[in-house]
């Protein structure tokens, strides 16, 4: 799957700075998990699905087709402290604080549980739409899973409850989610859940699929009956 360019050395240190680490649990052998990776590496994560776009949970935002590049939050602070310092001393302190993203004595990084089960049972998974993540770059392990360095969806599942009443606003968001050139499901069921149907709603290299639309018309006719929504599909257009 991967090529390692460094192996860890301080998961003993790192588990006592934020807790046990859950990854076991989940199946993975930390052992076997390199600090970096040139190669993608599979996790699992929760995005917001606004009217703006994709973002993070904490509000960072995802551009489609270009990776996602992790950023330290409190690089600005540490570029005005530095460049504030008064003595040599303090000056090379500073310096001594920079690090590469992410670093295990801070929290940056762009997080990601360790896979579906993992996020369901820490409750992160009701936040917003969810799906595999490819991660790359530097990676440090985490209470909750992952902080990566590099991200990019791999595939989006949207719960049909979070999907706009208002057809047109539908259509304009479901767009917008296919912009990241990923296949994108449905998911039927309010909760999620290991193992549950979902049905696949875009299909990377065809576009909509009659399936996923065809269900959503069924389901949502009560609300969208006066009204009709073209959506181009893989055979031709279908009305949602």
């Amino acid at each position: 799957m991967s090529l390692a360019l460094s192996r860890s050395s301080n998961l003993a240190r790192r588990s006592r700075r934020g807790g046990a680490l859950p990854h076991a649990k989940y199946g993975v052998d930390l052992a076997k998990v390199p600090d970096a990776y040139i190669e993608p590496f599979t996790a699992y994560r929760v995005w917001n699905w606004t009217a703006e776009g994709v973002v993070s949970l904490n509000g960072a935002p995802w551009t489609p087709r270009v990776a996602f590049e992790a950023e330290c939050h409190s690089r600005d602070d540490w570029k005005s402290l530095l460049a504030s310092a008064t003595t040599e001393k303090s000056r090379k302190w500073l310096e001594s604080k920079e690090h590469f993203v992410p670093n295990p004595n801070c929290t940056c990084g762009m997080y990601a549980g360790i896979n579906l089960k993992h996020l369901i049972d820490i409750s992160y998974i009701r936040r917003g739409i969810h799906g595999e993540v490819s991660l790359w770059g530097r990676l440090c392990r985490h209470t909750h899973g992952w902080r990566a360095q590099y991200a990019y969806p791999k595939f989006f599942v949207v719960p049909t409850c979070m999907i706009p009443f208002d057809i047109t606003e539908a259509k304009r968001r479901l767009d917008m989610l296919t912009e990241f050139d990923v296949d994108i499901y449905l998911q039927p069921d309010r909760e999620a859940r290991v193992g549950q149907e979902r049905i696949p709603l875009w299909v990377k290299d065809f576009g909509y699929s009659q399936k996923g639309l065809s269900w959503l018309v069924e389901k949502r006719k009560k609300w969208y009956a006066p009204r009709a929504l073209n959506m181009e599909t893989s055979s031709g257009t279908a009305n949602l």
